[in-house]
This record gives C-alpha cells, structure tokens and sequence, in this order.
C-alpha cells in the first residue's frame, strides 16, 4: 500500500511540474488531460499527506514522552499521542478505501440522476 501511495505522490508531483511548463501550459489540450488527471489524484494526496503529518506529530509527541516531564504535561503528551494514534488509524483506512479500484458505472449514476432514482 505505502509503495503504491508513494507512486501517486511522485505521478501528482510530476503533474504539478508538467502543468507549469510553459510548452504544455499554451497546448489547451494538454493542460485539460493533465489537470483532469491531477484532480483524480487530489483526494488521496491530501489523505496521504494528512497521514503523514499526523505520524511525524504522533513521532513528536511520543519522542517528549521520553523527556522530563511534570506529570501535567505527561499527561497531556499521553492524551495527544492516543488522539493521534486514533487519527493515524482512521486515515490509514481511509487510504485503504481510496485505493480500492473506481466502479466506472459510479460516474453513469451521477449523470444520469434521475433514471438512477427509479422515477417515472
């Protein structure tokens, strides 16, 4: 999963370069299929990144444990460290979800909203 999460974030990366090229920033074409496909990735690189933020916090926050602490303060680091650890989890499944293979037919329902709600 993390070999897969990390091969979206170097292809988003490679959009966000290839769309500020001024060769492909005058070629309307071009720019449309890049930034569609950027925007199909938005999504999980913001999940990503979330997930990654929130690790080095908990890294953080776990690595003040090890130091002297009042026991107000310890407690305080016990209880970020727990919420973020129960962050970390949830955004790990959320990543999960978001890389499960797209149902082509979810975009016919969308467009199509009135047929895909049985009304006559």
């Amino acid at each position: 999963m993390w070999e897969k999460l990390e091969q979206i974030n170097k292809r988003f990366e490679e959009l966000v370069a290839q769309m500020s090229n001024q060769e492909i920033a005058t070629d309307h074409v071009q720019m449309t299929k890049l930034a569609q496909e950027k925007s199909s990735l938005d999504g999980i690189i913001g999940l990503y990144q979330e997930y990654k933020a929130t690790v080095k916090s908990l890294e953080d926050t776990k690595s003040m444990l090890n130091e002297k602490l009042d026991a107000e303060m310890t407690a305080m680091a016990k209880e970020e460290a727990h919420q973020l650890e129960e962050k970390r989890d949830r955004l790990q499944e959320e990543l999960k979800l978001a890389l499960l293979p797209k149902d082509p037919n979810d975009e016919k329902k969308y467009h199509h909203g009135n047929q895909s709600r049985g009304w006559r």
